[in-house]
């Protein structure tokens, strides 16, 4: 069963306007009407592919800082190594929920 605001009365209550030829007083390109009926839920794709592109780097960040201080015995260590082992287990797990979101 579909949701309310994915049924197709209500995709054309809200698309007509701006896609039909015969009812838009300008004439502009389809993707452009597209566009406007869906800021929303590009907004949101956008935000969430940003979150988990940035989550994805989280865990060979945190990988090679932790044989960093492994490898220098924590010297000139400015994090300790569990900032680095959180980093190795948050980033996948926030990577996930941002595409599931």
């Amino acid at each position: 069963m579909l949701a309310d605001y994915d049924q197709a009365d209500h995709l054309v209550q809200r698309a007509f306007p701006h896609i039909d030829p015969a009812v838009k007083p300008v004439k502009s390109h389809l993707f452009w009407g597209l566009m406007r009926i869906f800021r929303y839920d590009y907004c949101i794709l956008v935000v969430a592919i940003t979150i988990k592109v940035i989550a994805e780097f989280a865990a060979p960040i945190g990988i090679n800082q932790l044989l960093l201080y492994l490898e220098t015995d924590g010297k000139a260590a400015t994090l300790k190594p569990w900032v680095w082992i959180l980093f190795l287990i948050c980033g996948p797990i926030i990577g996930s929920m941002a595409i599931q979101w």
